[in-house]
């Protein structure tokens, strides 16, 4: 079986009509030889492993970089949302504090103003400012 397929193959090789790099010039030793393959040099199988785990790490501390700023930028909106609401708060209170009303108001309970014309009334509630009254006996009066 081995001699029918090596006819086969000096049939294909002297139908060839370009130098077949297996076989050698002289077709009557029938060598093959095989051909030589150029091996890539070690040195640049490592270079281009470096390179591709450097972009790999690359790739991957990029994507945490980026998620940390999502995650600040959300912390940030929800920061927006609550100053907003209380700018819309204070906006609020400095409209009801320009009411004439609400300016008397405060004038009189926090200033002690009176308008011409009204005496002030201040209720005495004893405590330390002011002494407790004492206990008046008949014997101490006069009579």
């Amino acid at each position: 079986m081995q001699r029918k397929s090596n006819s086969r193959k000096e049939a294909a090789l002297s139908s060839l009509s370009y130098p077949n790099p297996y076989v050698e010039n002289d077709i009557k030793t029938k060598q093959v030889v095989r051909r030589i393959k150029r091996r890539k040099p070690r040195y640049l199988k490592v270079c281009l492993s470096v390179l591709g785990l450097y972009l790999i790490f690359a790739f991957v501390a990029g994507g945490y970089q980026l998620w940390q700023l999502r995650m600040q930028l959300h912390m940030l909106e929800d920061d927006q949302i609550i100053l907003l609401q209380k700018q819309e708060e204070l906006v609020s209170e400095i409209q009801s504090l320009n009411e004439p009303e609400i300016i008397e108001r405060i004038a009189r309970e926090s200033l002690g103003m009176v308008k011409s014309g009204e005496t002030i009334v201040i209720p005495a509630i004893p405590g330390n400012d002011i002494p407790m009254p004492k206990e008046v006996r008949s014997e101490d009066m006069g009579d």
